[in-house]
C-alpha cells in the first residue's frame, strides 16, 4: 500500500512539472521576435535621447542616471516583420525583448495609445514640450503608434525631443 502511494506521487508530481510552462529569461523576453531568415520581410528600429545631451539643465533631477553616454538607448537594429504589426506592437517586443523600461497610455480619449516614458525617461521629463515622438522613414507619421502599420522596410526612430 505505502509502494502505491508512493508511486501515486510520483505520477501526480511528473504530471504537474509536464503541465508547468518554465521559461528561462531569455526564452521568455524572446518569445515575439522570431529570426530573421532570407526571404522575410522586415522592419528597422532605434531608440534615441540625444536632444537631452544639450540640454541637461532642464532634466529633472535624478534622471541623468538614464540617460546614455551617447544618448542611444537602442542602436538601429532589423526586426521580423509581422502582419499587421504596428509601430507600437514593434515597440512593445523591442522593449520586453531588450528589458527596456516602457510606459504606455493605451487608448486614451483620443482613440489612440501614447508612450508616456522609454527608458524611465517620461513627458515634460526636460521642459514643459518635452517627449517620445516617432519617425517612420525619417517621417513624422499624422497618426497614433498604434495606428500605424509597418512595411516591409520601413525604419522606425522613437525620438526624445526637446523643445523649450
Amino acid at each position: 500500500m505505502k509502494r502505491l502511494r508512493t508511486i501515486i506521487i510520483l505520477l501526480l508530481t511528473l504530471v504537474m512539472l509536464n503541465s508547468c510552462n518554465i521559461q528561462t529569461p531569455e526564452g521568455y523576453y524572446g518569445d515575439d521576435l522570431g529570426s530573421l531568415y532570407e526571404g522575410c520581410k522586415s522592419v528597422y528600429v532605434s531608440i534615441n535621447c540625444e536632444e537631452i545631451l544639450s540640454n541637461m539643465d532642464l532634466l529633472s533631477d535624478g534622471l541623468a542616471e538614464y540617460v546614455p553616454e551617447n544618448g542611444i538607448i537602442l542602436k538601429k537594429k532589423e526586426y521580423l516583420l509581422v502582419k499587421g504589426d504596428t509601430v507600437l506592437d514593434l515597440l512593445i517586443k523591442v522593449t520586453k525583448y531588450y528589458q527596456i523600461h516602457m510606459d504606455v497610455l493605451e487608448a486614451t480619449t483620443l482613440g489612440s495609445s501614447y508612450v508616456k516614458g522609454i527608458n524611465h525617461l517620461y513627458e515634460f521629463d526636460c521642459g514643459p514640450m518635452s517627449g517620445w515622438t516617432y519617425y517612420v522613414n525619417g517621417e513624422m507619421p499624422g497618426v497614433g503608434c498604434d495606428s500605424y502599420k509597418l512595411s516591409d522596410g520601413d525604419i522606425v526612430e522613437w525620438r526624445y525631443s526637446v523643445e523649450e
